[in-house]
């Protein structure tokens, strides 16, 4: 087994980076952990990686799955649009159809599905109403 998990994380990040905005204005994609006093308001953090070995003994394949999470504070109390809007863009570049599946070089992808998509209320701190959405995809992958 070969570890995949830079390569998936970095296809994340250079897929949704260029085409994810909210309100006219661009939002930042982290593949790394956020200090605390960079956070904007709305951005999009790339968390948890899981991988198994899932390989039938003719071939080297995996099980990976990976973590996006969104994370929003607004004024308004519990507004789940930003969460959603942004939602629905990661899921027209990752998964705009049930066959497609993204290309990452070295590896063969063959198949792509979403195994949760959970929005969470953080609770607030007087002022703003914090929230994420987590959207978890799964791949599975053939090692060349």
């Amino acid at each position: 087994m070969r570890d995949v998990n830079y390569k998936i994380r970095e296809a994340y990040y250079n897929l949704l980076t260029p085409v994810l905005s909210y309100q006219g204005e661009p939002v930042k994609v982290y593949n790394t952990s956020v200090k605390l006093g960079d956070m904007p308001d709305i951005y999009v953090y790339i968390t948890t990686q899981s991988v198994r070995e899932s390989s039938p003994k003719s071939a080297t394949a995996i099980q990976a799955n990976i973590n996006i999470n969104i994370i929003a504070k607004t004024i308004h109390n519990s507004n789940r649009e930003a969460v959603d809007f942004l939602a629905d863009q990661i899921y027209s570049v990752v998964y705009p159809y049930r066959d497609f599946t993204i290309s990452i070089a070295g590896l063969s992808i063959v198949d792509n599905t979403v195994d949760n998509d959970m929005t969470m209320d953080l609770g607030n701190d007087g002022t703003r109403q914090y929230l994420s959405r987590i959207i978890t995809f799964n791949h599975r992958i053939f090692l060349s």
